[in-house]
């Protein structure tokens, strides 16, 4: 399963979860980006794939939704 790092107050989060679930794609919403953080990582949203591969750039994690 994929997981998508979030917040409540991002709006791009919103569009992308939103994004996800028209498509019927099952993703693990996690809020907690402390690991995110110990790899440099201080932007949101940032989409896991189920390989490991981190997406952080909202055009490679937008064509990644488009494409599903």
């Amino acid at each position: 399963m994929i997981t998508l790092y979030t917040s409540d107050t991002c709006g791009i989060c919103r569009m992308i979860k939103m994004k996800l679930e028209k498509k019927g794609i099952p993703y693990q919403n996690e809020k907690n980006v402390d690991a995110l953080l110990e790899k440099g990582i201080q932007r949101l949203p940032v989409l896991q794939l189920e390989d490991g591969s981190i997406m952080e750039n909202i055009t490679d994690i937008n064509n990644w939704v488009n494409a599903q």
